[in-house]
Order: C-alpha cells, then sequence, then structure tokens
C-alpha cells in the first residue's frame, strides 16, 4: 500500500527532546500526543489588488510607464505582458506601509485578469519580463513577474531586495550568473515565496547561487518555492557580521535534474542545496528554522564546482554555526544529504537540532557531522532507510551530543569517534549493525518485519511538472515492532543539547506516524 501526501498540508513545527512511552516490549499508542499539522503554502498567491484606474493606479504597459514606478502618488502599478528587459534595472526607491504596501502586479489587459496564471506556465510572450529589479524601499509587494537573467556571464542579480518587509510572490528567474544569487536577500523581514527559480548559467570556476541571504536579511523567508539546477548552491546562508537571526527555510523543492536544463548536458554541475556559512542565535525567534523541504539528486552528478556534495552543507572553515534547527525534511537520493564538513572543514558547530527528517539513498553518508569541533548537537527521531553501499548511516566526530529515537533500515554501518560523550539509545535497526556504544534500550529486528511497514510517497515538483516520489516499507502500521517500544525510557535528560530543552511525546521510533501517515 502506498501512503500519498497531499500538497496542501504542511508538516508541524515540533521542539525536538522528547519522552518516549514503551522498552522493547509494548505499550499503547497514544493520539492525544500527534502534533497538531499546519497548511501548505506552495502554490497559495493569497491576496493581490484588483485593477482599477484612478490616481493611485499605474498600468506599465512600455518602457516609458516604469518612469512611474516612484510616483508617490501611486500605490499599485499593474504590469501587462511585454519584454522590458532593454532597461536594465529598475530601481524601486520608493516605500510603502505595513498597511498600505506598494504592489507591483502582473496583469492581462486582454483578459482583465490580474496575474492569470503563473509565468512558469505561461509562453515567454505572454510574461511581463524584466532583467533587473533592485528594491531599495520597504513594503513592497511583487508579484507574477518573469525575471530573465543575461546568458551572456554579465555577473548581476536578477532581483535584489535591499529595504525591509518586502515580498516576492509567484515570480520566475532563469539564466543569470552571479555569485549573489538570482534573487539577493540584503534586507531584514523580506519573503520569497510561491517561486521558481531555475537554470543559472554555467561559469567555469565561479558559482551561481539560486537565493542568497546577505549579512542583514535578518528574519527573512523562502517558503513554497522551487528551485533547481543552480550552478552554486541553490540557497546560500551569506557570512554575517554576527548571526543570520530567525531566518526560515521552508515548505521549498530543491534539486538537480539536468534534462531540464536549457541546453543538453550529460550532468549538471552544482554545489549544494542549502550552504550555510553562518548559523542563528540562541533566542527561539533567532534560530534558523529548515522545516519541511524536500531535496532530491544533489551530489547525485559529477562536475559539482567545487566543495562538498552536501544537501545541506557548512562550507567556510573559519566560520562558527549555531542554532540551526532541521526538522521534517525529505532527502531523496542525495549523495550525503547532511554534512558539517567541506574540504578542510566546515567550521565548528553547535546546538543543531536534526529530527524528524527522512534520508533516502544516501550514498556517501546520511548524516555527517565531522571535522573540527562539533558539539550539542541532537539527532532525533530521523527514519534513515537503504543507504547505498559502502555509505554509513552516520559518520560522526561529534561531541557531547544525543543520537536518540532514530529508525534505520538498511544502514550499512556507522562510524562514530569514541569517547566524546556521546548518548546513543532507543534506535531501531533493521538489516544495519548497532552502534558500538549504543544504550540498552535500543533494538535490532530482521528484515521480514519490514511487511508491516507501508510505502510512503510525496508531490515534488510542485509549480513546475508535479510528480509523485515514493519510498517503499517506511510508513508504520499498528502491526510493525518499533510502534510502541520503550516503557518509562525517557529522551531528553541530557540538557544542552540541540536548540533547546523542550520535552515532547512520542512512542515510536523514526520521523513518520502510524496515526497520521506523515512526518510529526
Amino acid at each position: 500500500m502506498k501512503i500519498y501526501r497531499n500538497s496542501k498540508q504542511m508538516v508541524a513545527m515540533l521542539l525536538m527532546l522528547s519522552i518516549w512511552v514503551g522498552g522493547c516490549s509494548s505499550g499503547e499508542n497514544d493520539p492525544a500526543s500527534a502534533p497538531e499539522k499546519i497548511s501548505r503554502t506552495a502554490n497559495l498567491v493569497g491576496y493581490v489588488p484588483d485593477y482599477s484606474a484612478g490616481p493611485s493606479s499605474v498600468l506599465i504597459r512600455n518602457n516609458a510607464d516604469w518612469k512611474r514606478i516612484n510616483d508617490e502618488n501611486a500605490r499599485f502599478f499593474f504590469v501587462a505582458p511585454g519584454d522590458y528587459t532593454s532597461l536594465g534595472e529598475i530601481v524601486l526607491s520608493a516605500s510603502g506601509t505595513a498597511e498600505d504596501p506598494r504592489w507591483v502586479v502582473f496583469y492581462d489587459p486582454e483578459t482583465e485578469r490580474v496575474y492569470p496564471e503563473h509565468p512558469v506556465k505561461l509562453t515567454k510572450e505572454e510574461r511581463a519580463t524584466v532583467r533587473q529589479l533592485t528594491v531599495d524601499g520597504n513594503h513592497w509587494r511583487i508579484v507574477g513577474l518573469y525575471g530573465e537573467g543575461y546568458k551572456n556571464q554579465h555577473r548581476t542579480h536578477i532581483i535584489r531586495l535591499n529595504g525591509d518587509y518586502n515580498e516576492v510572490n509567484a515570480v520566475l528567474t532563469e539564466y543569470g550568473s552571479h555569485g549573489g544569487g538570482q534573487i539577493e536577500l540584503h534586507g531584514a523581514y523580506n519573503v520569497v515565496k510561491n517561486s521558481v527559480l531555475r537554470n543559472t548559467m554555467i561559469t567555469p570556476g565561479r558559482d551561481n547561487h539560486g537565493i542568497v541571504f546577505a549579512n542583514k536579511s535578518d528574519y527573512s523567508t523562502v517558503m513554497g518555492c522551487e528551485i533547481y539546477n543552480c550552478a552554486g548552491d541553490a540557497i546560500q546562508v551569506h557570512p554575517s557580521d554576527d548571526a543570520h537571526r530567525g531566518c526560515v527555510i521552508q515548505d521549498n523543492d530543491i534539486y538537480v535534474d539536468a534534462s531540464r536544463y536549457f541546453e543538453k548536458l550529460d550532468f549538471f554541475p552544482h554545489e549544494n542545496g542549502v550552504d550555510f556559512k553562518d548559523g542563528g542565535a540562541a533566542d527561539p525567534g533567532d534560530w534558523i528554522r529548515v522545516q519541511g523541504n524536500r531535496f532530491a539528486w544533489i551530489g547525485s552528478s559529477d562536475g559539482g564546482t567545487g566543495g562538498s556534495p552536501g544537501a545541506i552543507d557548512f562550507s567556510n572553515a573559519s566560520g562558527h554555526k549555531a542554532y540551526i534547527k532541521f526538522s521534517d525534511n525529505v532527502f531523496y537520493e542525495c549523495d550525503l544529504p547532511f554534512t558539517t564538513a567541506t574540504g578542510t572543514g566546515g567550521g565548528s558547530s553547535n546546538h543543531l537540532s536534526v529530527v524528524r527528517n527522512i534520508f533516502y539513498k544516501a550514498a556517501i553518508a546520511a548524516i555527517r557531522p565531522v571535522t573540527q569541533k562539533q558539539f550539542s548537537h541532537e539527532y532525533y527521531f530521523n527514519t534513515i532507510v537503504d543507504v547505498e553501499e559502502p555509505g554509513l548511516w552516520i559518520e560522526s566526530e561529534v561531541w557531547n551530543s544525543d543520537i536518540m529515537g532514530n529508525l534505520i533500515i538498511n544502514g550499512q554501518n556507522a562510524a562514530i569517534e569514541p569517547n566524546k560523550g556521546v548518548h546513543a539509545d532507543l534506535n531501531v535497526f533493521y538489516n544495519t549493525e548497532l552502534l558500538p556504544l549504543e544504550g540498552g534500550g535500543s533494538c535490532a529486528y530482521d528484515v521480514s518485519d519490514l511487511q508491516w511497514l507501508e510505502d510512503y510517497c510525496f508531490e515534488f515538483a510542485r509549480l513546475t511538472d508535479p510528480i509523485n516520489l515514493c519510498i517503499k516499507n517506511i510508513v508504520p502500521t499498528e502491526k510493525a515492532q518499533h510502534v510502541r517500544l520503550f516503557e518509562n525510557a525517557v529522551v531528553g535528560l541530557n540538557k544542552d543539547r540541540g536548540v533547546d530543552d523542550q520535552i515532547l511525546h512520542q512512542p515510536w521510533a523514526g520521523a513518520l506516524s502510524p496515526i497520521t501517515k506523515d512526518i510529526n
């Protein structure tokens, strides 16, 4: 039986220290322990203003009309289909307010419809095409435009948000070659959502990223986007003066697929899904959150532009990363889903939470916190399945950390440095060797017991050409051995692990619930 996940649901945002009810025997499932769900945002554009002629509205139908873009008397700019790329950089210097933002919205005068379709579904002639959009002001709403970058290796952004409280919604960006990304986030409290970023140019020896969180981009969000074929990182968290406070990367589809590039390629050179050169801070509102994303085929082709093939990667060796929470993500056929190491080292890290993620078909290692000083991590309730030989389900040099409540199916082996204060217990293994340092609460079962697990399927590439990706035998049913396990066993007694010390209840191992059939 296959369990399909609806694209309008999103996994809950949860905190990861836990109590287990149950010891390799039996207990009762507690339906009340199932966390609350929240709605997914992908494909939902939300409110956009209707077009009406008047002093506060400007209809842009030619290059000359863009001269009014900073008119203080106007608030609504409706952009008709057309090619405006000859203007080069368009600068939005005026500002709106929280109560009265300024809007730049795609509008089709022929059908009299505002935002009739996502630009990824339109032909080039049907789109409103710009070359560069730089937002220096605050409180702008950009909806439905097409940003066509240069194809001649001219290194510049497509959209750059220098101001604060701006929102980019349902845009398409492609081509371009820039280390700052197709979309650069420089201001605070900015949002990019429901957008497609794809197919950067390939520059030998240079990185061309999708989205970059630059130095002052605190409390900014990337959500509900589809990002693929970036010849560098899909998303990069750039070094900052202090920390990247409160940034959120949520509910995105991030992948590499050379068959979808605009030129024929045998492989697409790339680096990472999300590359961290900095982290968050200790206050819960200042954590970086990477949650509910789906990563696929990253690191699975030759020709990367440098560094490691990590879907999640920590690159600059001099940087320190802390207070990042990775939860409810799916890593599908990524060679190295999570690593803190690149080259001579990805810098030190502390207080990382890696919780309730699914790792499928890793080739190097599913989880790899190695090199330099890594401490105070927590790896809880993850499902790791079908690691490819000779890969490892975990390779760790981490200090003073917990590895607990994970479900490992066909995980090959593991390599963990001893005598570093690592606590591993209450993990469940199918056809996988137990760690030498496993506690007495961990269990191993025969592969014949996998008959009581169902397939997990999820929708992917949701904004372009949706497909269902499936992973066999990972959704537990009530008959699965690991559903009711650990009586009177507590996870979370060790403090100073992960982003916080909060405790919650879950009587089963792994990321998927036998109650909701989804990630909890």
